[in-house]
């Protein structure tokens, strides 16, 4: 998704003025044809409003989720794109019980932990990725950096003595499928040398 032109419309039940909105959307296959027609702003920490037909383990969706936006389904630009004015969110919040159940998680909670911790749940951590972990998601070891970013920690792929120096206070953790492989067992003889 690419910026577009900021367009106004007017604001149900905010005395017809203007209300500027910033949405993330994924999963919305319709939306390259309305690009023309409602904000749009790719920045994760600008989003305001984050649209999907259902929840997703993508890295827009889970670093967008880290600030805790109004998180509303495809219906709702929908309906704002129809009306050309902004739509009360307050029917279309996105609903997805069976995800929900899926990834054992209750989309409301996360939110409201997500506004306590004010992007700041990784803060301290110094997260090292071996490649194998992570070979399953698009775009590999960038997308979970991402997520790790938005939340507040510090992701590397080799910790070299100067992100230990620079980061000595962090606490380390290590993303890996196996501890045979080279990343991992770089690792553990780093920690045991470190505790020697």
């Amino acid at each position: 998704l690419g910026r577009t032109p900021r367009t106004k419309f007017s604001a149900a039940n905010k005395n017809s003025q203007d209300y500027d909105i910033r949405i993330l959307v994924t999963g919305y296959k319709d939306w390259n044809n309305q690009t023309e027609k409602v904000s749009q702003s790719i920045r994760k920490h600008d989003c305001t409003h984050l649209i999907a037909s259902r929840i997703q383990r993508t890295q827009k969706f889970l670093s967008a989720l880290a600030y805790a936006p109004k998180i509303l389904s495809v219906d709702w630009i929908r309906m704002c794109i129809k009306e050309k004015k902004i739509i009360d969110e307050n029917a279309y919040f996105l609903i997805d019980p069976e995800s929900e159940m899926k990834y054992n998680f209750k989309l409301a909670e996360s939110l409201k932990k997500a506004g306590e911790n004010k992007c700041s749940l990784f803060k301290g951590y110094l997260f090292q990725i071996s490649p194998g972990a992570v070979s399953n998601y698009n775009n590999g070891i960038d997308t979970v950096k991402q997520i790790i970013e938005a939340n507040g920690g510090v992701c590397v792929s080799t910790t070299s003595r100067r992100n230990e120096i620079e980061y000595k206070d962090f606490s380390i953790v290590l993303i890996s499928n196996s501890l045979n492989d080279r990343a991992s067992k770089q690792f553990i003889e780093k920690r045991e040398e470190t505790n020697h």
